[in-house]
């Protein structure tokens, strides 16, 4: 169990985001549905925070009226941040019991009598099984005059991040007017101050990264200064200096025509940093095959016509026998621990299915999958891809994978090379069927349907026998599936 702390002081009550989940330590603003002195309703959607692979919502667990809102859209704010000030409109101390939903938390108040201090406070208990979005982390508000006096005109209040942003332009903060609270500089004032000095004589519209600063950080510097349309002087250029010395000269591409320039968004970003570093540190190997599924097709039928539940997806017996596979070849379910030497073997199935949506690719997955029934996993599968296009994963369904498979199916192409979801050993990428034709003992043709697929699998790990064994078990595995599973 997790304890949030809850107190209160003169009915006001600072919100803060809650802890995310295992690995999260930052988020990304990407909408505000609030205003200063809007009134909210408890599990009112005060703000939606995106992380690498999941949108989250994060409501209010008060009624009451909003006296300040200290974040913005694109602010990347940390558990433990302030969002917002509320005026709480109850009297009441305690925290009652809400009911379970798709998208609240159980809040218990603890009856223990091992408390914790001698003071007043009250511990509410957090279900992390449940949602991430009740826990609500709030902060008595404190009217001392020390809050309340003028800033220094002097002090220049910004983040380290923000200091950094501005050394990496060259830009004096001494100069910026901060249009956050007390004063503070954000990364937009920076942005702008340096927008409203490009033209000047005096300023230089080159820019040079170092060669320690992270890759990462470049890449969003350059997206931020093309989304503000800040564009270096005729005959300048933005300098990445990256392994390939890849330069971006916008007068280059402008002699042919006109350039548009899309930020990447989070998932955008952080998928490709995580692809160029399983691709960098895991020697990929794909074996590709193909299997006739007629009988799976036909399956798929008999089941649709014989139950008045979701619709089938081919996918749900593909990753039964997959399922079937891995419990065989536990190797395939592992993650390598290669400074000491060790190989884990996970004993459950976290299956990951790759969902393609309108903000990139993510990979929820299915806990437990061994455990479930092929009506169970069809279920499973719809659901959590219905949760990803419509962005309201939670960090739970995203992290603890063990196998991972990506579909085509609906796209088109016969093979490819899927890249490992790090740190798992294989991954399975699915192609669109085709027809082949065959001709029978009278010199009959006839056609069956054909799935090709790919294994990419860790060859620190796994040997090139060990993959085509468990491509002929899972070919197997599906060949004989039934209805029964």
């Amino acid at each position: 169990m997790i304890f949030q702390k809850i107190t209160h002081l003169k009915n006001n009550m600072k919100i803060k985001l809650p802890e995310l989940g295992e690995g999260i330590e930052s988020v990304e603003v990407t909408d505000v549905f609030v205003s200063v002195d809007n009134l909210v309703k408890k599990d009112d959607i005060i703000i939606v925070v995106e992380s690498d692979k999941a949108s989250m919502e994060i409501p209010t667990k008060l009624d009451g009226k909003i006296l300040s809102i200290n974040v913005k859209k694109g602010d990347e704010i940390k558990p433990g941040d302030l969002i917002l000030e509320l005026s709480d409109s109850t009297s009441s101390q305690t925290v009652t019991k809400s009911e379970p939903s798709s998208t609240n938390i159980d809040l218990n108040v603890s009856n223990s009598n091992d408390n914790i201090n001698n003071d007043d406070t009250e511990y509410i208990s957090l279900e992390e099984s449940k949602s991430i979005y009740g826990d609500g982390n709030f902060e008595p508000t404190h009217d001392s005059s020390a809050e309340q006096q003028q800033i220094d005109p002097g002090l220049v209040v910004a983040t380290p991040s923000v200091k950094k942003f501005a050394r990496e332009l060259g830009c004096d903060l001494s100069k910026v007017h901060g249009s956050a609270k007390n004063g503070r500089i954000t990364r937009e004032d920076i942005l702008n101050f340096v927008k409203g000095n490009q033209n000047k004589p005096s300023e230089k519209a080159e820019k040079t990264f170092d060669d320690n600063e992270s890759q990462h950080d470049k890449d969003n510097l350059v997206s931020e200064l093309n989304q503000t349309n800040i564009k270096p002087k005729s005959n300048t250029q933005v300098e990445l200096k990256s392994s390939s010395n890849i330069q971006i000269d916008d007068n280059k591409l402008l002699k042919y025509g006109s350039i548009e320039k899309v930020l990447f968004n989070k998932i955008r970003t952080l998928t490709a940093e995580r692809m160029v570093d399983s691709w960098n540190t895991i020697p990929h190997v794909t074996h590709f095959d193909e299997i006739e599924i007629d009988h799976i097709l036909n399956l798929k039928k008999d089941i649709e016509l014989a139950t008045e539940s979701k619709k089938v997806s081919i996918l749900t017996f593909i990753s039964r026998a997959l399922i079937d596979s891995i419990s065989k070849m536990e190797k395939f379910n592992s993650i390598p621990d290669m400074e000491n030497n060790v190989l884990i073997v996970k004993k459950y199935i976290n299956l990951g299915i790759a969902v393609d949506t309108s903000n990139g690719l993510v990979v929820p997955n299915i806990k437990n999958a061994e455990k479930l029934s092929i009506k169970e996993l069809n279920d499973s599968i719809i659901d959590i891809s219905h949760k990803a296009r419509n962005r309201n994963l939670t960090p739970s369904d995203i992290t603890e994978g063990s196998f991972t498979i990506s579909s085509l199916g609906g796209i088109g192409g016969r093979y490819f090379t899927p890249i490992i979801n790090k740190p798992e050993v294989a991954i399975m990428g699915l192609s669109r069927t085709f027809k082949k034709v065959y001709l029978d003992n009278s010199r009959i043709p006839y056609e069956v349907n054909i799935l090709p697929f790919s294994l990419s699998y860790d060859h620190r790990v796994i040997d090139g026998a060990e993959a085509a064994k468990f491509c002929n078990l899972f070919k197997k595995n599906l060949k004989n599936l039934s209805i029964n599973g």
